[in-house]
């Protein structure tokens, strides 16, 4: 429960490993509006990478539209 407030109230930058529940991870932050970034590429991902960044899609967009340039 304090993860749903953190995420909803400040949308921070999130860098984590992921080895497990990858799914149910990408299902977690998607549904807070939080994009999907490879860190080694920083490609923009559907699912969730070993080493990942997640950006919230509106404080953060002006780091995502880097990104995508």
């Amino acid at each position: 429960q304090g993860a749903s407030t953190l995420l909803s109230r400040d949308t921070p930058a999130l860098f984590f490993e992921c080895d497990r529940n990858q799914d149910d991870i990408q299902n977690l932050l998607r549904g807070y509006g939080y994009r999907l970034f490879d860190m080694t590429t920083l490609a923009q991902t559907e699912g969730i990478p070993h080493n990942c960044l997640a950006l919230h899609e509106t404080r953060h967009a002006a780091v995502i539209t880097q990104l995508e340039n």
